[in-house]
């Protein structure tokens, strides 16, 4: 990572209903994933090559789930889950923050919805734990709802969920329809909102793609997407190294690696 120019790395969860991928106290199953602890592991390398880490908390199957009750739930384990990671790895300098999945707050929902105040909730409590870590979400949009409506509705949620960073899913290895051409309305929308509202305004790049069977996405579609997205964001990130571009998971993803490498490469030299 660190040679193809990555300096951050975000979990997206570290639970996922009773399994957790870190010695927690009172979720009952621990994969071990070839070390003992795997977060400790991740932080620790991270400490030595000065890569920034924001942890992710508790993921679900939240299809089928959309009552007080089941958000209410939903959002006391992501408390349990905080706490514990912070007594865990509070030490490591890379811990920067922490990253809430955010999926059921794709298009803007209102203030009123059950995701938003159960999110709410846990971004409240993970100010108190620490105000210095900062906090990202990174929703997705679609193309039912119009650049302008998008921007309008994270206008109102903007300054009710307090978070630092908002990292905008551009959609283009979904098969939602969205193209590479859509990034600058729609972004440029978020980037206003953000603006407004003090927060951070990152890409969430897509680098699969769905309709092609979930496989790594073609270079030259993700230099098309990068171009598109640049002037509106502080900072890409992508979605995801380790399944589409790792060089140690199969030889897709190792063609992939390597393109992007020598794309990054005369980035460089170009400056």
């Amino acid at each position: 990572m660190k040679q193809i120019g990555m300096d951050t790395l975000i979990i997206a969860s570290v639970a996922f209903d009773s399994t957790s991928f870190y010695p927690s106290r009172f979720l009952s199953k621990f994969q071990q994933l070839g070390t003992n602890d795997p977060i400790e592991t991740l932080l620790s390398l991270s400490d030595k090559m000065r890569i920034d880490v924001y942890l992710g908390l508790y993921s679900w199957n939240w299809e089928g789930k959309g009552s007080e009750e089941d958000f209410g739930n939903f959002a006391e384990l992501n408390i349990k889950v905080a706490k514990e990671l912070y007594s865990l790895y509070s030490k490591h300098p890379s811990f920067k923050g922490w990253y809430i999945l955010s999926w059921e707050l794709g298009n803007a929902p209102p203030i009123e919805n059950v995701a938003v105040r159960a999110y709410k909730r846990v971004i409240d409590f993970l100010r108190k734990l620490n105000p210095k870590k900062k906090i990202i979400i990174a929703p997705y949009f679609t193309l039912d709802i119009s650049p302008e409506k998008l921007g309008e509705g994270w206008r109102k949620l903007l300054p009710f969920l307090k978070i630092d960073i908002l990292a905008l899913q551009d959609g283009v290895g979904c098969d939602r329809g969205i193209k590479p051409e859509h990034i600058p309305s729609y972004f440029s929308s978020m980037k206003k909102a953000c603006e407004e509202n003090k927060v951070e305004f990152w890409g969430d790049l897509e680098i699969f793609d769905i309709p092609a069977g979930w496989k790594p996405a073609k270079m030259e579609r993700i230099r098309e997407q990068i171009e598109k997205m640049k002037p509106f964001v502080k900072k890409i990130v992508v979605w995801e190294f380790n399944h589409y571009m790792s060089p140690l998971k199969g030889e897709e993803q190792r063609k992939l690696y390597e393109e992007y490498k020598d794309f990054y490469q005369k980035e460089v030299e170009r400056r």
